[in-house]
């Protein structure tokens, strides 16, 4: 089963952010902001079957900002667990017990003390159903700064194990993740930087793991040496003790710019190779989630597949970012060598749409959670929830690997473009690029009668699977798309029912 779904709510910002993947169905866990009290943000846990349908929705609102932005999301004994952000000062475990069908908060963590910060918390649980909840701090206290990492370990009940804070004195640390090792150790992963940025010194951000023991007491700690970077996301241990990362590296060039990235490095810190999606741009989103390479799964011993976003080059001007933010998807092996790499694409009214996790499915195929603009019946522009279901090779689209050459386009060998379904039964069409080349193109949609009744435009490139909705003035019945470039005409009898 392969789709995308564009789910809308009565919010104003819609966001499915993580997602859980189980034999039978699909679980997430998002947040939005309410459009009848402005500002009230609400948590979000949803489960959907395994072709995308809404099977139940549960939403928890208390007080004004309670519920920021969710990491993690588990699943242990019946229950569902997510940590919410309430911004900035403390931080809420909330938890969807299936069997009463409830939805509630476990546990709050704060609010931190005065000109105290709560950045960014983040959510574990191990196969025993130990729970995991870490975040930093920042410290002001007259010339000295420090940042503190707290780590809290709970029971499946909230019952508190351990409580301990890390220190890091006159440095930023900026927590992007925490995992369980084989062997019960707990690693922490993020930004390192120095107090106060420095424009010209390269050792103001860098990729950072820190590595405890099940007590919480360090036992080493590793620093990315090559470039300034912009904190682990994600990262996976090897058999050698290697880590394969997922980041951002970042450029100097009158302000500070990055390019999604994974990398491996050996356990002093040393590069043994780093992998740039194709067409990637040095994008100024490189502090936010949507120039990032933002999660890993392991497919095999060997193989590997890391999800993030990525802004691409303007074609009239590729020495600057288009604004278009697309999904990215790599598969690639312990050696560096990346097998295969899909862009998605979806029509969206600012191009910000883009992903926050995906996990492999049972089938072998990845669902990916994410969020992208759409207009409202009433002309409204609100965010939505999104879900992506592809196949093992990254395809939304039957056979999405095969491209061909624009000249066999032009001589009429080949199809540069492929239209899936067709017919078209419902409101979600696919548009797949298989042409090399990247350039803007224009569809048309024109009537039996000769009639233009719908023109949009996308910027295409190798691979590209761009997810279109049905326009709202195209009714049942037979059409002509014809997809136009600098060097082509391709037209397409298609059917809406």
């Amino acid at each position: 089963m392969r789709f995308a779904k564009r789910y809308i709510a009565p919010f104003y910002q819609y966001e499915y952010n993580n997602v859980l993947a189980t034999d039978s169905c699909y679980w997430i866990s998002g947040w939005g902001t309410d459009t009848i009290k402005p500002n009230h943000w609400t948590a979000i846990v949803a489960k959907f079957d395994l072709n995308g349908n809404l099977l139940l929705k549960k939403e928890l609102r208390a007080n004004r900002l309670d519920f920021g932005w969710p990491e993690g999301i588990y699943y242990h004994s019946n229950k569902i667990y997510t940590l919410y952000l309430q911004p900035y000062d403390s931080a809420k475990l909330v938890t969807y017990d299936i069997l009463m069908d409830s939805l509630y908060v476990l546990r709050s963590f704060g609010p931190m003390e005065d000109s105290q910060y709560l950045f960014s918390p983040y959510l574990f649980l191990n196969s025993q159903g130990e729970i995991f909840v870490t975040w930093s701090s920042n410290i002001n206290s007259g010339k000295n700064f420090k940042m503190e990492v707290y780590l809290i370990k709970l029971d499946s009940l909230g019952n508190e194990l351990l409580n301990k804070r890390i220190t890091f004195n006159n440095r930023w640390f900026i927590l992007r993740g925490i995992k369980e090792s084989k062997d019960s150790n707990i690693i922490i992963h993020g930004l390192l930087s120095l107090e106060y940025y420095q424009k010209n010194n390269d050792e103001s951000k860098r990729d950072y793991i820190l590595v405890l023991n099940n007590k919480g007491d360090s036992l080493t700690s590793i620093t990315y040496r090559y470039s300034m970077n912009a904190g682990i996301s994600d990262l996976l241990i090897l058999e050698d003790e290697s880590y394969i990362c997922a980041t951002s590296i970042l450029s100097h060039k009158g302000s500070i710019t990055g390019l999604p990235a994974i990398i491996r490095m050996d356990t002093r810190g040393r590069l043994k190779w780093s992998i740039i999606p194709d067409s990637a741009f040095l994008s100024y989103y490189w502090f936010t989630d949507k120039s990032n390479m933002l999660k890993l799964e392991k497919v095999n011993g060997s193989n590997y597949t890391s999800m993030g976003n990525m802004e691409l080059k303007d074609l009239d001007n590729p020495n600057i970012g288009s604004g278009n933010v697309r999904i990215v998807m790599l598969n690639f092996d312990t050696l560096g060598k990346v097998h295969w790499q899909r862009i998605y694409s979806m029509d969206s009214a600012s191009n910000l749409f883009h992903a926050f996790d995906f996990k492999r499915t049972s089938d072998g195929g990845y669902i990916i959670c994410g969020s992208g603009d759409s207009i409202t019946s009433n002309v409204a522009l609100i965010d939505a929830g999104i879900l992506i279901k592809t196949d093992s090779f990254g395809c939304i689209i039957p056979d999405c690997h095969k491209l061909v050459n624009v000249d066999d386009v032009v001589k009429g060998k080949h199809k540069a473009f492929e239209m899936y379904p067709n017919p078209i039964a419902g409101n979600r069409f696919y548009v797949l690029s298989r042409i090399s080349l990247a350039e803007n193109y224009h569809i048309q949609f024109i009537n039996m009668m000769g009639q233009l009744v719908h023109s949009t435009s996308i910027q295409a490139q190798a691979g590209m699977q761009y997810i279109l909705s049905r326009p709202a003035n195209i009714l049942s019945g037979e059409y002509v798309i014809q997809i136009v470039g600098k060097e082509f005409i391709q037209s397409e009898k298609i059917i809406f029912e």
